[in-house]
């Protein structure tokens, strides 16, 4: 195998805070309260529509649409402002950079 490809948000790189954070900003800016941050984690692997619909439940097409593509926007402006890496990916890296040229180790997902 030459290549091992991952998809980092959510799977290498915790997101939550800064999609957390985007949300909430979002939610000041329509003078609303803040979700705590544990609700908001739970729906963050179901993407930005899942996170609008939790902040925004009684917006109609149109304006869930709006607030979509605000969240989008404020989240691009924002998205490695907290964003770290798993516990134990950056170990896990430095390991398989020191195996030799061809040399497999069996690795075990992080998390």
């Amino acid at each position: 195998m030459r290549a091992v490809l991952f998809d980092l948000d959510g799977t290498l790189l915790d997101t939550a805070p800064d999609m957390a954070g985007a949300l909430n900003e979002l939610r000041k800016e329509e003078r609303l309260e803040l979700l705590p941050f544990a609700e908001v984690r739970q729906l963050v692997s179901y993407g930005a529509t899942a996170l609008v619909r939790l902040a925004f439940p009684q917006a109609d097409a149109p304006a869930f649409a709006e607030l979509r593509e605000r969240f989008l926007k404020i989240y691009r402006g924002r998205l490695a402002i907290e964003t770290r890496p798993y516990e134990g990916v950056l170990r896990l890296r430095a390991s398989n950079q020191r195996e030799s040229p061809g040399e497999s180790s069996p690795t075990s997902p992080v998390g």
